[in-house]
């Protein structure tokens, strides 16, 4: 049995032991015995493509499955894998295109953009853009190009979500990290000015990450990305912000932390102290061993071991994995702030830094709910307090939420 099936129902077992050992870029030759020997064995198909699905492993899935035993699979599950592989294939050379496209027009007016998750991410994790599906175009803009980015994306079809004027753009951008993009067939794309938000106890900007920077083939140009242990710290951070709601998420991490050179755990452990972040990449290498059996450095695990807040951390993550509803869509499950969003922080001041920004910062809900003039934007700090009073009294009364 893999590592962290035995919390679960045996009814369930199967199918995520199933799901966790195809979570990683191909198989050594015991992991391929245990995954035909399960698929042989029987399991309940429907729950296992519907929890795929919400962990955004379908494709990977296939894949697994593919090289060890496809013709074992049920004719009718053989077929809707590989028809959402198809797709999902498709989709992404699309928004990859769509992104080569976005950074030439960029580029031609002098900025230098960053894409990162995404296409990007795929290549990086899985070498294979076909790997993992991807529903957006995300991009670090330096917040002085800001004017200019969204004045590019309005010029080529995207649409801002927010109407928002010169005067309440630039209030918005002091409060908030990105903004949100659509085009009419479909596309999304989010221009960030912040990494992660203020999520972190200090913003990141563009500028702090140009040492790891490097560039990488994307379909017809070369693009930017973040590289090496960076983008390993940055991923944890990003999972634990979404109370790790994916496993694909850790599937990105294991195979990020394999190709990781030893020499560089150092800098890793000491970027992620400079970002306040070090107990959060530490659960998700946590998680990583625990769930997928990912071999770490011995300086790894005393680390590890260190922290003893990591295994009560671990079980409330495994438990939402394991108990959340297999047809909820991606991001369903924990877009709300939740007492591990504290657990998680390094020290006291980086927990009451946390909780008075969630308070009283404004955040796209506030300026979605309400937009105000430029001139009166520090009105979001009350509005924003009084706001989520009413949708906790909301929730107490069981009432629908509008405000």
């Amino acid at each position: 049995m893999s590592p962290g099936t035995a919390d679960i129902v045996p009814a369930s077992a199967r199918a995520f032991e199933l799901l966790l050992l195809c979570a990683r870029n191909g198989l050594n030759e015991q992991q391929a015995a245990r995954v035909k020997e399960l698929v042989t064995g029987g399991l309940d198909w429907d729950f296992l493509i519907q929890v795929a699905a919400r962990h955004n492993l379908r494709p990977l899935l296939y894949l697994n499955l593919k090289k060890t035993c496809l013709a074992d699979l049920p004719a009718k599950v053989a077929e809707e894998l590989q028809g959402v592989f198809i797709t999902v294939a498709a989709k992404n050379l699309f928004l990859s295109h769509t992104l080569e496209m976005i950074l030439e027009r960029f580029v031609a007016q002098g900025i230098a953009a960053l894409p990162f998750k995404g296409p990007t991410l795929a290549l990086s994790a899985y070498g294979n853009l076909a790997a993992r599906g991807f529903g957006d175009l995300d991009i670090l803009v330096d917040r002085a190009d800001l004017n200019t980015a969204v004045a590019i994306l309005q010029a080529n079809g995207f649409i801002l979500e927010l109407d928002l004027d010169p005067g309440q753009l630039a209030a918005f951008a002091d409060h908030e990290d990105h903004l949100v993009f659509s085009s009419q067939v479909g596309v999304k794309v989010e221009l960030h000015w912040e990494l992660s938000g203020r999520y972190l106890a200090r913003p990141l900007r563009k500028q702090d990450l140009q040492s790891a920077l490097t560039v990488s083939w994307l379909t017809e140009h070369e693009v930017p990305h973040l590289s090496g242990y960076t983008l390993l710290v940055y991923l944890a951070v990003h999972g634990s912000k979404h109370i790790w709601e994916r496993v694909e998420w850790l599937s990105c991490l294991h195979e990020l932390a394999h190709s990781l050179p030893e020499q560089e755990w150092p800098s890793a452990l000491a970027l992620a102290d400079s970002w306040h972040c070090r107990r959060m990449f530490l659960l998700a290498l946590f998680l990583c061993r625990e769930l997928l059996a990912t071999e770490l450095p011995a300086t790894i695990g005393k680390e590890i071991q260190g922290d003893p807040r990591l295994p009560e951390l671990s079980q409330h993550v495994k438990h939402m994995i394991y108990t959340g509803s297999p047809s909820d869509s991606p991001g369903a499950l924990n877009v709300q702030f939740s007492l591990f969003h504290l657990q998680v922080r390094d020290t006291l001041g980086d927990q009451i830094r946390s909780l008075l920004g969630l308070f009283f910062r404004p955040t796209n809900a506030d300026f979605y709910a309400l937009i105000l003039p430029a001139k009166f934007a520090f009105l979001y700090y009350c509005f924003r307090p009084s706001r989520l009073l009413y949708k906790g009294v909301c929730r107490i009364w069981g009432r629908g939420d509008t405000y």
